[in-house]
């Protein structure tokens, strides 16, 4: 089977969390900011896989091995997805912090992080991994239709 369509869309942010994890960006607006570009049904996989108590393990399947070299951030990280997915926020724009006069230190991360998603994010082993899975996928032959199909119903 091949890659969900919700992997592949969370899969597609993982070399701006490499790159952020290396530079030692804050890992919550990391993970608040992913989170609010992701569509509800990723959102909805995602929060079935974070209510899990070996959501760490999971997730460590779909980051890079690099990040290991990043414990503090990755705990972080995790922390503050599920903290976003759970921490009683209902789908309300009311608890987004207040900003003070002038703007906040979280506001310039928000804006480099705006920046990176403009920048060419280099291409990591994961991501060419999901790429030679798909195209294995696209070239596998499609299955004879000579056989008798199997009954419905």
């Amino acid at each position: 089977m091949g890659v969900p369509a919700w992997l592949m869309e969370i899969q597609k942010w993982v070399p701006m969390i490499v790159k952020r994890a290396r530079a030692n960006k804050s890992a919550e607006d990391t993970a608040f900011f992913i989170l609010d570009e992701l569509s509800e049904p990723t959102l909805q996989e995602l929060a079935k896989l974070a209510a899990q108590p070996d959501f760490g393990a999971q997730v460590a399947r779909v980051l890079p091995a690099e990040m290991n070299n990043y414990p503090e951030w990755s705990t972080e990280f995790l922390a503050a997805i599920q903290d976003w997915l759970f921490g009683g926020d209902e789908g309300t724009t009311e608890t987004e912090p207040e900003e003070p006069d002038g703007g906040s230190d979280d506001d310039k991360e928000l804006d480099e992080t705006e920046e990176m998603l403009e920048e060419e994010a280099p291409v990591f082993d994961l991501d060419a991994e999901a790429k030679r899975r798909l195209a294995l996928l696209d070239d596998a032959p499609p299955k004879e239709p000579t056989k008798e199909p199997a009954p419905t119903g």
